[in-house]
């Protein structure tokens, strides 16, 4: 909806939903948060299964094709797509801090133009 707005307005700024463009922001923060924690508690997992008081207890002697042998992989592989998410998430908290500070410029420069004029209507 933002940037449908920003498409067809007449300026930046312009009819622009800022609790709209503040929940998108917080929203990006939030998952950022998440996507921390899950990173955290996938290389605890990864630690905990790669370690070798795990990997030596006689109750894990399984085959190799068993869920122990394949647990790192599988907690790499996570781990990878995390990261990966938490780069796009940075990406756009990066284009929200822009869309927020051309917004606010934008606005600035409304209210600015706005107050001359205002003052230039009262010397008439």
């Amino acid at each position: 909806m933002i940037l449908s707005q920003a498409e067809h307005s007449g300026s930046p700024g312009e009819e622009v939903d800022f609790l709209e463009l503040h929940t998108v922001a917080k929203s990006v923060i939030y998952m950022n948060e998440g996507a921390d924690a899950i990173l955290h508690a996938i290389e605890d997992m990864l630690e905990t299964c790669t370690s070798p008081t795990f990997l030596h207890n006689p109750s894990n002697s399984n085959p190799p094709h068993s869920t122990t042998w394949l647990a790192p992989r599988s907690l790499r592989y996570s781990k990878g797509q995390f990261q990966s998410t938490k780069l796009r998430l940075k990406s756009l908290e990066k284009r929200m801090d822009n869309i927020i500070h051309l917004v606010r410029s934008q606005s600035d420069k409304l209210f600015h133009c706005g107050n001359k004029t205002n003052e230039l209507m009262q010397y008439q």
